[in-house]
């Protein structure tokens, strides 16, 4: 990590996680911070120019795969269902995230919400724990923490992954309230 990272990191992960905070970062924002394509009609080619190296180095690095440990949790009790928490480990492929404002920050929490969501809902637990008659939906049952323990509500889905206090490689907490 070079010290501009360190820098970046230091002020993401010390901080309260903080909506509007988040939501208008510098990198974020400012166009500066990224490469820019545009077409160059005489010659019929797309030139792309980088930004400057400090600021490149600056910017955060995208989440590639990340470890949950995730618990069944009664909605009334708050009571752990699950003896040993299932942990899935998560890889993020480039397509996953090619529609993303900012490609280079990787996939949202909505991306990882849904997967974590699918794989409850694809899978044995879901019907052990679910009866017919319950709803169970990503927003409302799917609760994701970080890994300072903070919880991660679903307005903060389409804020990509680095940008909430998780690295590639580690290991987050997630709960499926039932």
């Amino acid at each position: 990590m070079s010290a501009l990272q360190m820098d970046t990191w230091e002020q993401l992960n010390n901080t309260k996680l903080d909506e509007e905070f988040i939501r208008n970062h510098r990198f974020i924002q400012d166009d500066s911070y990224h490469a820019t394509e545009w077409l160059d009609e005489k010659s019929g080619l797309i030139i792309e120019e980088f930004e400057a190296r400090d600021k490149f180095f600056a910017k955060p690095v995208h989440v590639a795969h990340i470890y949950v440990k995730c618990q069944v949790v009664d909605e009334d009790t708050e009571k752990h269902l699950l003896e040993n928490p299932i942990t899935f480990h998560i890889e993020f492929s480039p397509e996953e995230f090619e529609n993303e404002k900012r490609t280079e920050f990787g996939c949202s929490l909505r991306l990882l919400r849904s997967k974590l969501y699918h794989f409850f809902r694809d899978g044995h637990f879901y019907d052990q724990f679910i009866q017919d008659d319950k709803s169970f939906t990503i927003t409302k049952n799917v609760r994701i923490y970080n890994t300072m323990d903070e919880k991660l509500s679903s307005n903060l889905d389409d804020i990509q992954l680095c940008f909430l206090k998780m690295e590639t490689g580690d290991t987050i907490y997630c709960e499926y309230v039932v």
